[in-house]
């Protein structure tokens, strides 16, 4: 029975080893392949810069909208059904 605790805690610490190099590993290499961060990084108060930064940042933030509206939008659904009658089924 202790042989196969032991063997579960070796196998859950080689996974999360190998886990958390999966995950940052490739970090520098990825932040490498990234030109235009670098170039708005370094820009101070050009407005080609700023324009630059603010797309960026309206590119990264899209995703997470559209993913909270579908969820907002089940969530009311859930909502909805829960306050109507057993027998009733709001559209």
């Amino acid at each position: 029975m202790e042989a196969d605790v032991d063997n579960s805690a070796v196998r859950l610490r080689t996974v999360a080893v190998l886990l958390a190099a999966s995950v940052l590993l490739p970090a520098a290499a990825a932040h490498a392949q990234c030109v235009m961060c670098g170039t708005v990084g370094q820009g101070g108060n050009d407005p080609l810069v700023k324009g630059m930064f603010r797309s960026i940042v309206f590119m990264v933030s899209m995703p997470f909208g559209v993913i909270g509206a579908v969820a907002g939008w089940f969530h009311h659904q859930y909502r909805q059904r829960r306050k109507a009658p057993s027998g009733e089924e709001r559209t």
